[in-house]
């Protein structure tokens, strides 16, 4: 019984010393606007975040949507819009995207330049996936040191990326 006494005492005596932090004449007005102030805000990101991650999975969905739709009625992709697909893939594949020469003809797409050891493999496999591509040309040369090819010098997309974030 001593100890359901004793919380029961220090749970009155916290909640008592909260309420005159919060009451008090001199500052407690200061701090419950700096506490409605923190709700104001805290509420204001919540609903922003909800806001932002709704629109994300609608515009996720529509793509989704579009994709479906595009595979179900096979249309001929103009050879220049052709060239950007296969260079935004390339971006999120390749250390040195600007290295490389993108050229599509007819659903032909031929890629050529110098890449680092290792991502003439990525790049057939996400040439692969992409759609639009009937065949693709891999037409690379894989270098192991990269301070020999002026394309491949410097920081890497990955270097920066993680530089950035240190």
């Amino acid at each position: 019984m001593g100890i359901a006494r004793t919380w029961s005492f220090l749970k009155g005596a916290t909640i008592g010393a909260g309420l005159m932090y919060l009451l008090d004449e001199h500052s407690g007005g200061r701090r419950r606007a700096l506490i409605r102030d923190k709700m104001v805000l805290g509420r204001r990101r919540l609903q922003m975040t909800a806001d932002k991650r709704l629109r994300d999975l609608g515009n996720r969905i529509k793509g989704a949507w579009a994709e479906r739709r595009a595979r179900v009625v096979e249309r001929p992709i103009p050879d220049d819009v052709l060239e950007e697909r296969v260079r935004a893939q390339l971006g999120h594949t390749l250390s040195h995207p600007g290295s490389v020469e993108v050229i599509a003809s007819r659903g032909v797409v031929t890629v050529r330049g110098p890449v680092l050891r290792g991502e003439a493999e990525k790049i057939r496999e996400k040439l692969e996936r992409t759609r639009g591509i009937r065949e693709c040309n891999i037409e690379v040369n894989e270098v192991d040191d990269p301070s020999s090819v002026p394309g491949l010098q410097g920081q890497s997309r990955w270097q920066r990326k993680v530089g950035r974030r240190a």
